[in-house]
C-alpha cells in the first residue's frame, strides 16, 4: 500500500473513532428510546432533557430554556412544557441553567410582576409580554395563573 493511501486510511479510522467518542450514548439505567413504542423517553437524570430514536439510534435533546420534558406530543413545544405542569421533574434537576432577560427568569416561563399583584409576565424565547388579571383576581405564584385573592 502506498504511503498516501495508508495515510488516508489512518486518517479515516481516526475520524471514525473521534466521531464515536463525541456522540451521546446511553448511560446507566437510561431507557433506550429505540426499544419503546413511543420512540421518545425522559432522561434518567435531568428533567429538561429527553431521548428520541432517530434513524435507529438514540439522540439526546434539550428542552428550550425553562421548559422540561412532558412526553411525546405534549406541552407547549416539541414535547416540553412548564415545570409545574410536568410530572417528570419531581425528583430530578435541570441540566441547563437559567438564561434570563428583562422580566424573565428563564427564556420560557410565566413569572410574577415586580410591582403589581394583578399583573404577570409570559416569556417566550426571552420576550416578555405583560398580562393582566381581571375581575378582582390576583396572580398566584404557585399555580402561575390568576386566582381568587383568598388563594394567593
Amino acid at each position: 500500500m502506498d504511503s498516501e493511501l495508508k495515510c488516508f486510511w489512518m486518517a479515516f479510522a481516526f475520524a471514525c473513532i473521534l466521531g464515536l467518542a463525541n456522540g451521546q450514548q446511553l448511560k446507566g439505567n437510561q431507557e433506550d428510546p429505540c426499544k419503546t413504542k413511543s420512540r421518545v423517553v425522559a432522561d434518567e437524570t435531568y428533567c429538561d432533557r429527553y431521548w428520541e430514536c432517530v434513524n435507529g439510534q438514540p439522540e439526546l435533546y434539550d428542552c428550550p430554556n425553562g421548559l422540561v420534558f412532558a412526553g411525546k406530543n405534549r406541552g407547549v413545544t416539541e414535547g416540553c412544557d412548564y415545570p409545574w405542569r410536568s410530572n417528570y421533574c419531581d425528583s430530578k434537576q435541570q441540566a441547563n441553567t437559567p438564561l434570563g432577560t428583562e422580566h424573565c427568569d428563564w427564556l420560557y416561563g410565566i413569572f410574577g410582576h415586580e410591582t403589581s399583584c394583578t399583573r404577570y409576565w409570559t416569556c417566550w424565547n426571552g420576550t416578555a409580554t405583560e398580562q393582566l388579571c381581571i375581575g378582582g383576581l390576583l396572580y398566584n405564584e404557585r399555580s402561575h395563573s390568576c386566582d381568587w385573592p383568598e388563594n394567593v
